[in-house]
């Protein structure tokens, strides 16, 4: 998006959170939820959500988090019932468990839209609450090709396993099997990876579109070309740095060292372990500092005469240090400096991220106010709880 065409004026993000504070919070959090057997993560999780959200600021006001334990805590128990229903028919009919796991599959869409529109619901800034469309034919239009391409997986996994039972009975080797299950799932995997970022470009379309403010909507205006283009360059770097790895191995392999030559082979795995999750973590960093840019930077919130939008300004090399020093931080700790690693990820991102905007801040949201009132909010929807799958 073109900042420097438009008049806008900067409002930029802010933290304001302290580890120390979160900490207090986090450690009667983790021990509450152990004692009550998990039943206190529900207000664990409302306490989590209102401190972060309570402590990010936008010219000089919170955001507000709504929701209350109990509604979390009934989508959790649903949730809890469903997956041990599953768990017990899959263990004692593994077949019906496949059947079953298609039929949640093909209830992710509906997840997806009823997990936004509670999300939405229950966040809020200056009293206005955001909102989401709940346009279910839409998600499962989009989520439709996923949710197929792993049901089918799924299924010839299962076939391959028949397969291969049959294959080893001598009567079923001279029937001649197919074997031809592998290649089609491979085939299956090949199309969803070549497919992924297409996918990702209209389910990230999907949720800003149908995300709004007040009365006032978001848009989306990136291309699935630049997502393609974000994972072309990662794919090319990473086969650029395994090549100086494999080339590393082998140089080192080469050496004539005085030592055993057994001990030497040992070593090669370790030198690959030590290239390769590094690579992993850097690919990982780099496309998610990539994509949250590229989300940010192409989001636009209100009309054309009226519009606001985004700057976000995270760099790899800083979210690489910050994931490598907050995994050291966490190892060391025994995973007592998790706080500390939170709020310093949150502050960088918010310290990262300015809303631009073409009119006063407060009179844009004072008339959502006075719009919303007007047009009324529906509560108490007794399908509006988040989703805990």
């Amino acid at each position: 998006m073109d900042f420097e065409a438009k008049s806008y004026t900067r409002k930029p993000f802010e933290f304001t959170g302290k580890a120390s504070e979160y900490f207090g919070i986090w450690i009667v959090n983790i021990i509450l939820t152990i004692l009550t057997l998990g039943i206190y993560s529900a207000w664990a999780k409302v306490r989590t959500n209102q401190y972060f959200y309570g402590n990010t600021q936008l010219d000089g006001s919170a955001f507000q988090y709504l929701a209350t334990p109990m509604q979390i805590l009934k989508s959790r128990i649903i949730a809890a019932i469903l997956f041990t229903i599953y768990y017990g028919i899959a263990n004692v009919y593994p077949i019906a468990g496949t059947g079953l796991l298609a039929i949640i599959l093909l209830l992710v869409p509906a997840i997806v839209v009823l997990s936004m529109s509670f999300r939405m619901r229950n966040t809020a800034y200056r009293n206005v609450t955001f909102g989401f469309q709940r346009d279910f034919k839409r998600a499962y239009l989009i989520f439709a090709g996923p949710v197929v391409a792993s049901i089918i997986i799924i299924a010839l996994s299962v076939f391959a396993e028949i397969q291969s039972a049959e294959i080893q009975n001598p009567e079923a080797v001279e029937e001649g099997g197919s074997g031809q299950a592998p290649f089609a799932i491979l085939a299956a995997m090949l199309l969803i990876f070549l497919a992924f970022p297409f996918w990702e470009f209209l389910q990230t379309q999907f949720i800003i579109n149908n995300t709004k403010y007040g009365t006032s909507e978001f848009k989306f205006e990136a291309t699935a070309g630049k997502f393609y283009k974000l994972y072309l360059s990662a794919f090319a770097i990473a086969i650029a740095v395994g090549a100086l790895i494999a080339f590393a191995v082998g140089f080192f392999s080469s050496f004539d060292f005085s030592f055993d030559m057994h001990e030497s082979a040992m070593m090669i795995p370790f030198i690959m372990a030590a290239g390769i999750f590094p690579l992993y973590l850097w690919m990982f960093t780099y496309i998610q500092t990539k994509k949250a840019n590229l989300v940010y930077n192409h989001a636009a919130l209100g009309t054309d005469s009226n519009n606001s939008a985004f700057e976000s300004r995270l760099t790899v090399t800083y979210m690489f240090y910050l994931y490598i020093t907050n995994t050291l931080a966490i190892t060391l700790s025994l995973g007592l400096l998790i706080p500390w690693t939170m709020v310093r990820m949150a502050r960088y991102r918010a310290q990262t991220i300015t809303f631009l905007t073409q009119t006063d801040l407060d009179a844009y949201v004072a008339d959502q106010k006075e719009q919303v009132s007007a047009m009324g909010e529906e509560f108490g929807d007794m399908f509006d709880i988040e989703v805990g799958i």
